[in-house]
């Protein structure tokens, strides 16, 4: 998804003969959010999943295995450990992944190694997940107030959630968009969870 998001940032600005329809900033736009959208959820999808291997006493392909505290024998009752009387739990809210890792893992490893010092990021993705997600005040409020601490203060007229994520953080070098940024800490993340 992140190649096909550079692709349309690109796309936008070839000039195609007559009668072709161009590649418009619009669909940009949502490729890009599309991009990030897709990268959240895999993270998502990735940190249940690794959860429930490490539950059941399974090595990462790298580093060591994990320290348990709680030994389900079936994966179902790793499910049912973790996600209780719901039919699902939440892998993105960041304090209640950490407590989680704790309440199973020894000192909550590798998900602690892997969380720390990025609450903020897991904030600001929420936002924006929470901004393409839904079409409330509440959660569009939240997300121009990200992007006004992300451009010191200024909100541009109509940018949209893929538009934003398109922009490149200023000061970055070499130049860096915001949706790159968090891609590559989604990953960042994941590969501590394997390695650690």
């Amino acid at each position: 998804m992140e190649r096909l998001a550079a692709a349309s940032q690109k796309w936008v600005g070839v000039s195609f003969p007559p009668g072709v329809p161009k590649f418009s900033v619009h669909y940009k736009e949502t490729v890009t959010a599309l991009a990030f959208l897709r990268g959240f959820i895999a993270l998502e999808i990735f940190l249940e999943q690794s959860f429930i291997l490490y539950l059941l006493g399974l090595k990462p392909p790298a580093g060591p295995k994990p320290k348990r505290l709680v030994k389900p024998t079936t994966k179902k009752l790793a499910i049912l450990a973790v996600v209780g009387d719901r039919n699902y739990t939440d892998w993105y809210k960041w304090s209640q992944l950490k407590a989680r890792a704790k309440k199973y893992f020894v000192d909550g490893k590798p998900y602690t190694d892997a969380l720390n010092g990025r609450k903020l990021l897991f904030e600001e993705m929420i936002t924006i997940r929470n901004a393409l997600a839904h079409s409330s005040q509440h959660s569009q409020e939240q997300f121009k107030q990200l992007v006004r601490s992300k451009l010191s203060g200024s909100y541009p007229p109509n940018l949209s959630v893929g538009g934003s994520l398109s922009m490149t953080i200023p000061a970055t070098s070499p130049p860096e968009s915001f949706l790159d940024y968090y891609l590559n800490n989604l990953s960042t993340v994941a590969g501590l969870v394997i390695l650690t």
